[in-house]
C-alpha cells in the first residue's frame, strides 16, 4: 500500500500510512525504507531523507543509492552527493552501477574533472566500467569537461553499446564542436541497423543546423519521419531551430504550424529565427500571439523581442513589450536588460538606460558594457569613462566589449591619463592578444587622435595571426586619417 500510494504520487498518504505501520509496531523492511526515502525526496525533503538514512540500523547500498540519487537530481548539491559516497564508503558497503551513475552525472554538472576520473577508477576497482549506465555518465562527464578523446576511449572499448551510449557519445561530439564526426557516427549507427530515438535525432539536428547544412538537415529530418520520431516535441523543435538558422523562414513557420502542442522553445525559436532574417515585426508580432496563447514568454522571448524593436527603431512598441516583461518580473535577467538599455540608447533615452541598470542583475557585466555603449553613442563620454572606472572600482573584470566602447569614446583624449589607463589595461589583462580585433579598433583610435607613431607601434605588436579582414581594416584606417604612404 505504502508503495503503491508512492507510485500514484500521493506521497503524504504514503508517509501517513508508513506512520501508522510503525505505531502498530511493524519494523520495516529495506523496501519500505527506500519507498519511505523516495517519498521524503520528492517532497523535496531531502535532508529529512537523510536523517531518515541515518537512523536505520542497516541501511544496504539500495537505500543510500536512493538519497545519493535524490541529491544528484538537485541542482547545487553536488558536494553534498560526493559527501555522502564518502559516508557510505567507511560504512563499508559495496558501490552498485546506480551509484556510480549518480556521482559521474552529479560530477558532469560542475564539470568535476579531477573527482570524476576517481570515480572512473574506482568503477573499474569494482568491475562496473564496461556497465552501460556507467559508461554513458562517463562520456557524459568527460564531453562537458571538454575532454572528448577520453569520451571516446570510453565509447570504443566498451562491449555492449546501447542507444544511451550512442546517444552520450553523440551529444559530446556535438557539444565539442565536432559536428562532422557526429554525422559521421550517426550514419554509421544507422548501416548497422541501430534504432535511433528523438534524442538522436536531436543531436544530429544541432550539428546539421551548426554546419549549415541545409541539404543534409533535410535528410535527417526525412529520417525522423521513416522513424516516426516527427511527432515529438523534442524533435520538431530540433528542425525548426535548425530551419531558423539556415534561414529558411518559410519552412520553420510551415513547420511550426504543424506543431500541435507548442512549448516555450517553439516559440523562441521561431521568434528568433524571424529576428535574424530581418523579419522583426513579425516576430514581435509572434510574441504576442504567444502571450495570448497563454505560454509565458521568457528572457530569450523577450530579449529577442527587444532587440528586435532597437533594430527597427521601434522605441514605442519596446516600451510596451518592456511592461510586458516587468509583468513577469524578468527585467533582472541581464541579456534582457541589456537588450532595454540598447532600445533606450538609441532613442537617445539615457535616464531610462540607467533605470533598467539598476534592476537587472548586479553581478553581470554585460548590462554595464551596454550601458557603456550607450553613453558613448550618445556623445556622453566623460559618463561613460566614469562608469569605467567605477566598474574596476567595483573588481568588475573588462571584457573586449566594454573596451571596444569605451576607446571608441577616447578619441582625443588617449594622451590623457584616463585613456592611457584604459588602454594599459588591455595589455595587462591580455585581451589584445586574445582579441586582434579590438588592436585593430585601437588603431583607428590613435590615427583619429592624431597619433600615427602609436599606432605604428601597436601594429607590430599585435599577434601574428591576424587574417585578411583585420589587414585590411588597419590599412583602411591609416588611409583615411591621411596616412597613405
Amino acid at each position: 500500500m505504502i508503495s503503491g500510494y508512492h507510485r500514484a504520487g500521493r506521497y503524504q498518504k504514503a508517509l501517513s500510512l508508513f506512520s501508522r505501520m510503525v505505531k502498530m509496531g511493524s519494523s520495516p523492511d529495506q523496501v519500505t525504507c527506500v519507498t519511505v526515502i523516495s517519498t521524503l525526496a520528492s517532497l523535496g525533503r531531502l535532508d529529512d531523507a537523510r536523517t531518515f538514512l541515518k537512523r536505520m540500523p542497516a541501511p544496504s547500498t539500495v537505500s543510500w543509492n536512493a538519497v545519493i540519487s535524490s541529491y544528484a537530481q538537485q541542482n547545487g548539491m553536488e558536494h553534498e552527493v560526493f559527501g555522502l559516497y564518502k559516508d557510505m564508503k567507511r560504512q563499508g558497503l559495496w558501490p552498485s552501477r546506480s551509484t556510480f551513475a549518480s556521482m559521474l552525472s552529479a560530477a558532469a554538472n560542475v564539470m568535476a574533472f579531477v573527482e570524476g576520473r576517481q570515480f572512473h577508477a574506482s568503477a573499474v576497482r569494482h568491475g562496473l566500467d564496461a556497465n552501460v549506465f556507467v559508461g554513458s555518465s562517463l562520456i557524459n562527464l568527460y564531453a562537458k569537461c571538454g575532454c572528448i578523446g577520453e569520451a571516446r576511449y570510453v565509447f570504443d572499448f566498451s562491449h555492449e553499446k546501447n542507444i544511451f551510449m550512442w546517444n552520450a557519445m553523440l551529444n559530446g561530439l556535438v557539444r565539442n564542436e565536432q559536428q562532422e564526426e557526429a554525422i559521421q557516427m550517426f550514419w554509421y549507427m544507422m548501416r548497422l541497423g541501430l534504432e535511433a530515438d528523438e534524442f538522436t535525432f536531436v543531436s544530429v539536428l544541432g550539428a546539421c543546423a551548426y554546419l549549415d547544412s541545409h541539404c543534409l538537415g533535410r535528410q535527417v529530418q526525412c529520417g525522423t519521419i521513416k522513424n516516426c520520431m516527427h511527432a515529438s516535441l523534442l524533435v520538431a523543435n530540433a528542425t525548426l531551430d535548425m530551419y531558423s538558422k539556415f534561414g529558411a523562414i518559410d519552412d520553420a513557420k510551415t513547420l511550426f504550424s504543424l506543431i500541435p502542442y507548442k512549448d516555450s522553445v517553439s516559440w523562441n525559436s521561431l521568434i528568433v529565427g524571424l529576428a535574424h532574417n530581418g523579419e522583426e515585426e513579425e516576430a514581435i508580432s509572434i510574441l504576442r500571439l504567444m502571450n495570448a496563447d497563454g505560454i509565458t514568454p521568457d528572457e530569450v522571448s523577450f530579449a529577442t523581442v527587444v532587440n528586435a524593436c532597437s533594430n527597427i527603431r521601434a522605441t514605442e512598441t519596446g516600451k510596451q513589450i518592456h511592461c510586458l516583461a516587468m509583468k513577469y518580473s524578468i527585467c533582472s535577467n541581464d541579456a534582457v536588460g541589456s537588450s532595454l538599455i540598447d532600445l533606450y540608447s538609441k532613442h537617445g533615452d539615457v535616464e531610462s538606460c540607467r533605470k533598467v541598470l539598476a534592476q537587472v542583475d548586479a553581478t553581470s557585466i554585460v548590462p554595464v558594457n551596454a550601458l557603456i555603449a550607450g553613453l558613448v553613442q550618445n556623445n556622453r563620454d566623460d559618463e561613460a569613462m566614469q562608469l569605467f572606472q567605477q566598474l574596476l572600482r567595483d573588481g568588475f573584470k573588462p571584457s573586449s566589449f566594454t573596451f571596444s566602447s569605451i576607446l571608441s569614446g577616447c578619441t582625443g583624449l588617449l594622451s590623457s591619463v584616463v585613456g592611457k589607463q584604459a588602454h594599459g589595461y588591455t595589455l595587462k589583462s591580455g585581451l589584445l592578444h586574445n582579441d586582434s580585433s579590438l588592436g585593430v579598433s585601437l588603431i583607428r583610435i590613435y590615427l583619429k587622435s592624431k597619433m600615427p607613431e602609436d599606432a605604428d607601434k601597436l601594429l607590430t605588436e599585435m599577434p601574428d595571426h591576424k587574417n585578411l579582414h583585420e589587414w585590411t581594416a588597419s590599412i583602411s584606417g591609416y588611409a583615411q586619417n591621411g596616412y597613405s604612404s
